[in-house]
């Protein structure tokens, strides 16, 4: 084997073993939400909003958590707000709503000019919220999410302990079948080497959050002009993170393994038209660091598709098993069925394909349909 070549192929060995023992690494020191122990005399009050649009097949279950949450904090009420659902979703809540007096279902109403769905289903939660009582705190979520029942009391006392006026944590992300495992797993490890050490993110000094669980003071949401200032950001979660880090909000990011569980999409197709949706509005008019993204992506499928090519058998091999450890490493470290990494590089490949699509989506300015409803950049 040329001298060349072998300088290379353990150049592309080596980032592949750094980037997986760095990011496990930046995952096993990030700060964790307060032990539950330390929550038992809070009795802050907490309205929950959570916007539903065809989510006949999460709703109940995701209801079952919040309502759990009651065991161990202080909910007021759930106000659940079904932007134009034509499934089975409404009868499910008000079936829900007759036995928990708690729950309370708000139709959204039609779309305001200038809005996307989310954001104004949110927005009226949040309005109900204000108007029936005076919680101090609303907790954002989704119906794809599942609550360990003490996870709301923790995310509360984190806040009480760290001086934070707002909270979004990333939970488990829960994939079954190929499909998913070979998108959703590889995609969180590609944000996790993003995000890099989780520390600076808690302290509030990035500007990310997850939609999935956000907890705000009304004071933090009017520092930055309610969910009206993020009427059309094509990815909600974010652009209220850059706004409450803009306005000097003490806003704190987590790593919540274990206390809330995820299944975002469901089989190959969804997996994958979701996460091209979500890293072109995320990365796109990032162009330059997508194109570093993309390098670093396919440097490593680039020397291990040459090393075939020229014959190198062992070569390939040896490369590959360093691809398919890390691969291993990165699945475990985030709870995944570790077993998937053997499918490396096709992963790798795979958030390759999305974040250029993703990049070229944004470009064009309109990314995949969502829920029925066009995605159309408008910035």
């Amino acid at each position: 084997m040329p001298s060349v070549f072998a300088g290379v192929v353990l150049l592309a060995a080596m980032l592949m073993i750094v980037v997986s023992l760095r990011v496990n690494r930046w995952r096993n020191q990030a700060p964790q939400l307060a032990p539950f122990s330390e929550t038992k005399e809070s009795g802050l009050p907490v309205a929950i909003v959570l916007p539903v649009r065809n989510e006949a097949r999460n709703v109940a279950d995701c209801l079952a958590t919040l309502l759990d949450q009651a065991e161990t904090a202080k909910v007021e009420r759930i106000f659940v707000v079904d932007d134009g659902s034509t499934d089975d979703t409404a009868a499910i809540v008000d079936r829900i709503a007759a036995r928990n007096p708690v729950v309370t279902k708000i139709e959204a109403g039609p779309l305001p000019a200038g809005w996307r769905g989310k954001q104004h289903a949110v927005s009226r939660g949040v309005d109900a919220a204000l108007a029936s009582n005076s919680s101090a705190w609303i907790l954002m979520t989704d119906a794809d999410t599942r609550h360990r029942p003490d996870l709301l009391a923790r995310a509360l006392a984190t806040c009480e302990a760290r001086g934070l006026d707002s909270l979004s944590i990333s939970g488990s992300q829960r994939a079954r079948g190929l499909g998913e495992n070979l998108v959703t797993p590889a995609m969180y490890f590609f944000l996790d080497a993003l995000l890099g050490d989780w520390r600076p993110a808690a302290d509030g000094q990035v500007a990310l959050a997850n939609g999935q669980f956000i907890l705000i003071h009304p004071r933090a949401l009017a520092a930055v002009g309610g969910m009206e200032s993020i009427k059309n950001a094509p990815l909600d979660d974010v652009a209220l993170a850059e706004r409450l880090h803009a306005a000097g909000v003490r806003h704190g990011f987590f790593r919540a393994q274990g206390l809330l569980a995820v299944r975002m999409y469901r089989g190959f197709r969804e997996s994958f038209s979701g996460w091209r949706r979500i890293l072109g509005t995320f990365l796109g008019k990032r162009t330059s660091r997508v194109m570093l993204a993309l390098a670093l992506l396919l440097f490593p499928l680039t020397v291990l598709g040459a090393a075939w090519v020229r014959g190198e058998i062992f070569v390939g091999i040896a490369l590959w098993l360093v691809g398919v450890l890390g691969s291993l490493v990165a699945r475990r470290g985030s709870g995944n069925t570790w077993g998937y990494g053997l499918f490396f590089p096709l992963d790798l490949a795979l958030v390759a394909i999305c974040l250029f699509l993703g990049w070229n989506d944004h470009r064009r300015g309109e990314f995949a349909s969502w829920r029925g409803r066009r995605m159309i950049l408008d910035e």
